[in-house]
């Protein structure tokens, strides 16, 4: 049908045009019409429409059914009066028709007016179909504008701009009506299509008086602009602006038009007004050429203040026109007194690449401002000052060249080197003891960010006693809490907790509402349980904007504290806010609030919340806990049926838990009690053979013993345990005993004791029946006892056993010495080892760490990466294992010659690390930098490495030693040689200085 009137309109083009030229008298015929049908007519061509329509209706109610032709044409007529006179019932006489007569002649005059009712009503869809249904060839010409402006609007409306402008075309130069509506859109469908002369020709021919009109000035500026015609538009533009003072949006549009062609044409000061109009104007964020075009204009009308504004706004990449902005930023400060502004804007600019003469200009004034200032980031103004105070010690302007170099140290960070000059100072007026403790708060807190937390609470102390700025105060005692948290000090913790909650203005830092949160821990380690529910309910009541991802397990820890205070309905109300709070780490808190539930003796809440445990998380490392806990739950109830289900699933399901032993003895005792003995007996003894040392080991043996006695059989009891090493009756109460007495030495902390009992327990019965929990026990104190490697052998004794409760900590025991050995074959069995027989996150994390450092220690470097991103998968892990993962990772990727993964790994490295890590990995980038060719990347790398870790002189050092390389390829000797002087010169030790002198004197032998 769309191809059909497609075509049709295509032939409607010559008919119509034809009909415009031509002056040829139509005829009306009728065939033999009475008089009332003829006047009726007439009263129709004379547009008396109420008449007519009178007279129709009399005939349609006269006519005999024999004269049913004319009756039918009547009906017609009458339809047609009815729309002319905008009456309702039209559309209903007009469907009725083509729906009765669709072979009659008026049927097409009857769907063009339908078209046109549904039109009117903005029905653009059905109009459409009505109008696709016109055959044009017999349309009269009188009615073809509208019809085909109605026409190519619905098409327009459904978006079909190809056939709407087919439609409007035939009417484009028309005398009709229509001739303004279908010019301009005409024009606009060729404005969307790009085709902007088109647009511009079609507009021109709207009359001025026409409705259409209004739009048309608005258009055409567009598109004077998109031609970079600025005559026109400043020609016909400033008129336009005031003209849409009433529509906003278009005055503000037409605004930045202006404003850019006064600024195309330097004319700043009207580019000014006009921009500010638009700005007036607009809610729209402006783009990076608007600000930068609006800060060039007040640069160049000398309104410097307003111009930095707009050219920090333009600064985004690190592209030409942020050279360009960073430049004439410089200028603006400049000319505003701030110097310090201007020498960074000044090297920022130069640091771009893009213009050179804009870089060499902006290197020159950076240089000179450096030289006013006495700073740079390559150290020579630094190193003029060293050499001053090293010649003249004793120069009364000593003090004034140390003052200019806490300056530099200030800038650059370097904070142990500005206290040690601040130290040296003779007299120390109340800005430098400001400045000092400044130096010594910051260089605390990237010792603390380090971990090294006995220098940071050293420093933070030092800041403590220049007590000028009491924010820098409060801070200090705060991050000396914080270091005493972080070694397990949680006594001297807490008094520096309270000592920052009491200090000067302390409520209103950031870090305030955390005090309370590491209070309520720091009690919490302590077991001070009722401490710590006040301080964690004052951190949830007001934990600010640093504390809100802290509080889900703020919440778990008050649920923790009424848990083992036993005030379980508090500890439910708290898990379900924990969880509420954070949905997707919910496993703990819906486990211990099952817990809860059940020691409320809520058995059906206990095991419903159990098993969305096992269902939601089935991941958790609490599911097998949570399986156990449900078995052990049916069982109370003396549901043995399903407590046997859930035990059945612990032992197929999880069998390197630690639940596995006690679930075999517990589905051994459902047997026992349920008197099937053969079953019962085949369990227990496959417990008591397979892990004789375990605890329900010794009580299946009691079981069994039941059984035999319950069968009086009881000679088998005796065979059966003199086959079992543990089990000999006649040794068990010697046994016993001896263990007692170690266990109370090592209950006590008497380790020396405990070892020397130990050790007789393990002589005497070497497969005793508790020889497992001796040896564990043993190497505890010998570990706590600083004797790691002693206690690795019981480390190893219990790892060597299925998993028990001392397995995960032996397993991560004997991982850490073996470690710290590097033994790193060994660690990785191990951390392996734990990875599988966890339950505690914690040490899941700890696990796949130290997997990732043994991997990277051994060459593994696949298998490292691997592990670096396993661990980054997991919740939790702290901002130091994550820098370490993308460090290893890079490193790695680095070793195996993938150079833009090793790229991106070390690029997160430096994103996150302030230290080691990320001093060396900004280091490798440079490497990787030289390596691909980018020799201007490797500078500007290097650069940056120097300005971002300043206190690690090593890799400094070792960049610039690549730098040096760098001016060596681009044939840039002097810079090589100049670079290489200063490591020369500068660097503290032996072995880099040997290699910078090596350099040197290959250079100057092939000069």
């Amino acid at each position: 049908m769309n191809g059909g009137i497609y075509f049709r309109i295509g032939i409607i083009h010559l008919l119509f045009f034809l009909y415009l030229f031509s002056h040829a008298q139509q005829t009306k015929t009728y065939d033999d019409p009475q008089a009332s049908y003829r006047q009726a007519v007439d009263l129709v061509e004379k547009k008396q429409y109420g008449a007519a329509q009178h007279l129709f209706g009399r005939l349609i109610s006269t006519l005999p059914a024999g004269e049913s032709v004319m009756r039918l044409e009547a009906g017609f007529y009458d339809g047609l009066c009815d729309y002319y006179l905008n009456h309702p019932q039209a559309k209903d006489k007009f469907e009725d028709f083509v729906r009765y007569y669709s072979d009659h002649s008026k049927t097409n005059l009857a769907f063009v007016y339908l078209g046109f009712i549904e039109y009117a009503a903005r029905k653009y869809r059905y109009a459409q179909e009505y109008f696709e249904k016109v055959d044009p060839y017999r349309l009269n010409p009188e009615l073809m504008p509208e019809y085909l402006y109605k026409l190519g609007y619905c098409y327009l409306q459904r978006e079909d701009l190809f056939k709407a402008k087919d439609a409007f075309f035939p009417i484009l130069n028309t005398a009709s009506d229509y001739r303004d509506g279908a010019n301009y859109y005409y024009a606009y469908i060729a404005y969307q299509e790009k085709d902007y002369q088109t647009a511009l020709f079609h507009f021109e021919k709207i009359d001025l008086k026409s409705d259409f009109y209004e739009e048309v000035p608005f258009y055409q500026l567009q598109i004077y602009f998109i031609k970079n015609d600025f005559e026109q538009i400043l020609t016909k533009g400033p008129a336009l602006v005031e003209y849409y003072t009433k529509d906003k949006k278009k005055n503000s549009e037409l605004a930045r038009i202006v404003a850019e062609a006064y600024y195309q044409n330097k004319d700043y000061s009207k580019a000014i007004d006009y921009f500010e109009k638009y700005l007036a104007g607009t809610q729209k964020v402006n783009s990076r050429d608007e600000n930068y075009q609006l800060g060039y204009a007040y640069y160049k009308t000398a309104m410097y203040q307003k111009a930095i504004g707009y050219f920090e706004k333009a600064i985004k990449n690190k592209d030409e026109m942020s050279q360009n902005a960073y430049y004439h930023l410089a200028d603006c400060y400049l000319q505003t007194g701030q110097t310090k502004f201007a020498q960074n804007a000044f090297y920022t600019a130069y640091q771009i690449s893009g213009n050179e003469d804009l870089r060499e200009d902006a290197l020159f004034n950076y240089a000179k401002l450096t030289f006013e200032l006495a700073y740079d980031p390559y150290n020579t103004s630094m190193a003029a000052l060293n050499q001053y105070i090293n010649d003249y010690p004793n120069s009364e302007r000593i003090d004034e060249a140390y003052q200019y170099l806490i300056n530099l140290f200030l800038s650059s960070k370097d904070y142990q080197a500005s206290i040690n000059a601040i130290e040296k100072l003779k007299k120390k007026n109340r800005d430098m003891q400001s400045a000092y403790q400044r130096i010594t708060y910051l260089f605390g807190v990237q010792l603390f960010n380090s971990g090294h937390y006995q220098p940071a609470i050293e420093n933070f102390r030092k800041a403590l006693n220049n007590n000028i700025n009491q924010e820098y105060t409060a801070r200090s005692r705060f991050w000396i809490a914080e270091s005493y948290f972080q070694t397990g000090e949680y006594t001297r913790a807490i008094d520096h907790y309270d000592s920052f909650e009491s200090s000067s203005g302390s409520s209103k830092l950031d870090i305030f509402p955390l005090a309370s949160y590491n209070l309520g821990y720091a009690y919490f380690k302590l077991k001070y349980y009722e401490n710590a529910v006040e301080k964690f309910k004052k951190f949830v009541s007001r934990p600010g904007i640093l504390g809100e991802p802290l509080l889900a397990d703020a919440y778990i820890r008050l649920g923790d504290c009424y848990f083992i205070t036993k005030n379980f309905s508090q500890a439910v109300s708290y898990y379900d806010q924990a969880i509420s709070r954070s949905p997707r780490e919910s496993d703990y808190a819906l486990y211990q609030k099952a817990i809860s539930e059940g020691a409320r003796g809520r058995t059906d809440q206990k095991i419903s919340q159990l098993q969305n445990l096992v269902n939601l998380y089935p991941q958790s490392s609490y599911v097998d806990d949570a399986t156990y806990e449900i078995a052990e739950t049916y069982l109370l109830r003396n549901d043995n049926q399903n407590a046997f289900k859930w035990f059945d699933e612990v032992i197929k399901q999880y069998p390197n838990s630690s639940y596995f032993n006690r679930s075999l003895q517990k589905i051994g005792l459902i047997y026992y009690n349920q008197n099937n003995f053969d079953n019962a007996l085949e369990i227990l003894k496959q417990l008591v053979i397979k892990h004789p040392n375990s605890i329900e080991a010794r009580d299946a043996l009691l079981t069994i013993r039941n059984i035999y006695m319950d069968k009086n059989q009881v000679h088998k009891y005796y065979e059966f345990a003199e086959s079992v090493p543990s089990a000999k009756i006649s040794a068990s109460e010697k046994d016993s005993i001896t263990y007692i007495a170690a266990e109370n030495f090592y209950l006590t902390n008497d380790c020396i004791s405990a070892i020397e009992a130990f050790d007789e327990y393990i002589n005497k019965f070497e497969n005793g029946a508790f020889v497992l929990n001796a040896y564990y026990y043993k190497a505890e104190c010998e570990f706590n006892l600083g004797k790691t490697n002693e206690a690795l052998q019981g480390y190893e004794f219990v790892n060597r056993f299925s998993k028990s409760r001392f397995s995960e900590n032996s397993a991560l025991r004997a991982a850490e010495i073996y470690l710290s050995n590097e033994n790193y074959h060994k660690a990785l069995e191990n951390f392996s080892n734990l990875e599988l027989i966890a339950d505690h996150s914690t040490n899941i994390i700890t696990a796949i760490y130290g997997q990732m450092e043994c991997h990277y220690k051994l060459n593994e470097h696949p298998e490292a990466i691997e592990s670096s991103r396993k661990l980054r998968s997991l919740d939790r892990i702290s901002n130091e294992q994550l820098i370490k993962s993308y460090y290893i990772a890079g490193k790695s990727e680095l070793e195996m010659e993938n150079l833009t993964k090793a790229k991106q790994e070390l690029e997160s490295t430096v994103e996150l690390s302030q230290g080691a890590f990320g001093a060396e990995a900004k280091y490798l980038l440079a490497t990787i930098a030289f390596k691909q060719g980018e020799l201007k990347k490797v500078e500007d790398v290097v650069v940056e490495l120097a300005g971002q870790y300043p206190s690690y002189e090593y890799w400094k050092a070792k960049g610039f030693l690549l730098l040096s390389d760098v001016y060596v390829s681009l044939g840039n000797i002097f810079q090589a040689k100049e670079t290489l002087q200063s490591i020369i010169q500068y660097y503290p030790d032996k072995d880099l200085k040997e290699i910078a002198i090596e350099k040197l004197n290959n250079i100057e032998k092939k000069e």
